[in-house]
Order: structure tokens, then sequence, then C-alpha cells
């Protein structure tokens, strides 16, 4: 990760354009580690979470506010861990919509202890990737802006097409990381930084991933729109009806005045 202990950089970072250019370099360059390490799928998170996070912060995306005070390892700590609490909230809900209604049935799960570890590290680095990308570099081309609403759509835009590149993409995929991009877009803006956001979707894809597909659970999602069918936990109405209240919540904080930034 871009080390929150560097020094400030003096040299200005490029414009919206010159941003936005680089950064699809950058999204082009992780799909090429994705490609070519399809065989090593930890290597292949890896490699994706460290282009982005070289590329990115060369053009001004970075984990923690430059203009505010070094954080220490405990405030890092306590942001991702308000951000994971939100994960695991939208997992709760998703989770207890799903038992409720038949979109899902949750058999006790039984895979080796092993698979915790391998799915809490690749949840991590796969949140790195997706953040840095989705929501902190198209953030960083509206910096400029001040209505934080228009922030919040450019990451549910950015979100929702690269949900739409996905071989499966249907309409409830895209409109789930859409929600999900707004809620992101939100806690970069309201951490000033990544780390909250992080934490959110690390959580939320620990969860959904690992927790409810082996671990804890072993999710066999209805094969019906509301449950998610082949799409998964994070693919039916219901994960949509789940997000909902959090990205509406996330407007809603955003159509507030924003605060005064820190002195």
């Amino acid at each position: 990760m871009t080390k929150d202990s560097e020094p400030r950089a003096a040299k200005a970072p490029p414009g919206p354009a010159a941003t936005a250019a680089a950064g699809l370099a950058i999204y082009a360059l992780t799909k090429v580690a994705a490609a070519l390490l399809a065989q090593l799928a930890m290597a292949a998170f890896v490699a994706q979470a460290v282009i982005a996070d070289w590329g990115l912060g060369r053009v001004g995306v970075t984990w923690s506010d430059p203009a505010g005070p070094e954080p220490t390892a405990g405030t890092i700590s306590r942001r991702a861990g308000v951000g994971a609490g939100v994960g695991a909230a939208i997992a709760l809900l998703l989770t207890s919509m799903l038992a409720l209604t038949g979109g899902a049935l949750f058999p006790r799960g039984d895979a080796p202890g092993l698979a915790i570890a391998y799915g809490l590290v690749s949840a991590g680095f796969l949140a790195m990737r997706d953040e840095l990308l989705l929501r902190g570099l198209p953030l960083r081309v509206v910096h400029r802006i001040d209505a934080r609403p228009a922030k919040l759509v450019a990451c549910a835009v950015t979100s929702a097409a690269a949900a739409l590149s996905a071989p499966d993409a249907n309409v409830r995929t895209v409109s789930v990381a859409a929600l999900l991009g707004a809620v992101s877009g939100a806690l970069w803006l309201r951490d000033r930084g990544a780390w909250q956001a992080w934490g959110a979707t690390a959580a939320l894809n620990f969860a959904t991933s690992t927790l409810l597909q082996g671990v804890v659970f072993d999710a066999r999602v209805a094969r019906n729109p509301w449950g998610g069918a082949d799409s998964g936990l994070l693919g039916g109405w219901a994960a949509v009806a789940a997000v909902l209240p959090f990205a509406l919540a996330a407007v809603a904080w955003a159509a507030r005045p924003a605060p005064p930034p820190p002195s």
C-alpha cells in the first residue's frame, strides 16, 4: 500500500483528463495481470492490488488526506473498523432477508479453517483493488466538484461499469454494484481517504465469499431473481433491497452541507 508515513509530495497531481487516462491504463494493466495469473488466484489478487496502489498513488489517490495529520496505526485501525462494521451490517441484513424470505438456505459449512485465512487475505486485496480503481480514481477525477452527491454518482457509475463488463452481468448485479459504489463513495468522503471504504468492502467480500460460502454456512441461493441463482448472494433482488437503505443513507448524508476541511 501507499505508505501513510511517507512525506507529503509537493508536486501537484495531474489534471482530471490526465488522471482519467492514467486510471484507464492502470485498470487495463490489472486486467492483463489477472489474465496472466489466471491459474494463480491469490497471486492475481495481489498483483492487481499492487498495480492499482502504485499507479494511482502517482496521480493523487491516497489512503489518507494529505492535508491532514499523519495517521497512526491506531487511527487507521479505527477507520477500517468503522467501515468493516458497515460491510458486516450489509451482509447481516442480506443474510436475514434471504433466510426469512426463502431466498437462500444456510446449512452449516464444513470448510477447513485455512479457508478463513485465505478468504480474509483475498477479500482484503480485492477490496484494495476495487476501492482504489472504482472509487478513489473517480473521486480524484471529480475532486474539483463541490457537490458531494455528484461525487457519489461518479463512484456508482464506475462501479456499475465494472460490473457490466463481467460475463454474467445482469440488471441485478449492476444495480448492486452501483449502490455499493455510492456507499463506498460516501465512506471515502466521510473518511477523507480509503480506509473506511476499504474496511467495508473487505468485510462484505469476506462475509459473502467465505463465511457464507462454506466456513460458517454453505449458502444455497434460490434459483430465481430474488435469491440470485447463478449470480450468487450479491446477484439477486434481495441484495438490491439489502444495499438500498445504505445507499439512500449515503445520498442523504452527501446532500447535507459539507463541513469545512480540518485546519
